[in-house]
């Protein structure tokens, strides 16, 4: 509330990742009263939020160059970290966070140490009237074509991604396998086996993503995550589970 929301605006929609620190009772009843839609990403999977997951990956590096041996002040500096890629042009939309927000570049420490002036005062900015004017005009034109650039970035990486991806189809009964991302304590990655299973497809959720079951859980998984079995031997508790799963998808199927 004072950080974001007294400073800059109310958001409409918050999209995040799984962590529970943005679960508990205060945030709920604030998001509730301000009406905010709460939107989340699946398990594992960092494509549902490129966006953030790539400042995050570019905010990391700038961390490790800087901080090298002094690794227990990084976060002294974070402001400054942040406030370097606001001033830096984003690949994508081809300008910088703050001419996008204010619709001007922001005169930075550089600048009155070399003595130059900011690049937007211009003499026909002199009047508050012409400075709105000119300012609505910029922010119009800027937002128009970051949208083209976003839309040609955007084209260019499902190209990209579309060369390699291999979408699997699973239905509701069928013995997969997921990818075992967790890592343990005193478990080297690179010798435990990277799959984890058996689970059993509970519901078909969009052409890429699948609920599956165990005995214990219930979980949501993209299609890219999931393997499907090839063990013809089940345990009994999984082939009840398939049947119980199976029958349950038959009723569903004729109440509808």
């Amino acid at each position: 509330m004072d950080s974001i929301i007294s400073k800059l605006w109310c958001p409409l929609e918050i999209h995040r990742d799984q962590r529970k620190n943005v679960d508990d009772n205060v945030i709920r009843k604030l998001f509730e009263l301000l009406e905010i839609i709460k939107t989340r990403t699946r398990a594992y999977h960092r494509a549902s939020n490129d966006q953030f997951e790539r400042y995050n990956c570019t905010l990391a590096q700038m961390i490790r160059c800087f901080t090298k041996k002094r690794q227990d002040s990084w976060d002294v500096h974070l402001q400054q970290f942040t406030g370097a890629i606001r001033a830096t042009e984003n690949r994508q939309t081809g300008f910088t966070p703050n001419f996008m927000f204010f619709g001007k570049e922001n005169i930075q420490p550089i600048d009155l140490v070399l003595g130059l002036d900011a690049p937007h005062r211009t003499r026909e900015q002199t009047e508050l009237t012409d400075y709105i004017k000119i300012l609505r005009k910029a922010l119009t034109e800027i937002h128009v074509l970051a949208r083209e650039n976003i839309k040609m970035a955007q084209w260019r990486q499902k190209r990209d991604y579309d060369l390699n991806v291999n979408c699997k189809v699973y239905r509701v009964g069928n013995i997969v396998f997921k990818i075992d991302s967790v890592r343990n304590i005193w478990v080297c990655p690179k010798l435990k086996t990277p799959w984890e299973g058996s689970f059993v497809v509970a519901e078909v959720q969009s052409p890429v993503l699948y609920k599956i079951r165990n005995k214990k859980t219930s979980e949501g998984f993209h299609h890219d995550r999931l393997k499907l079995s090839q063990i013809h031997d089940l345990p009994i508790w999984t082939q009840g589970l398939m049947k119980r799963i199976l029958e349950y998808s038959k009723r569903k199927i004729l109440d509808d």
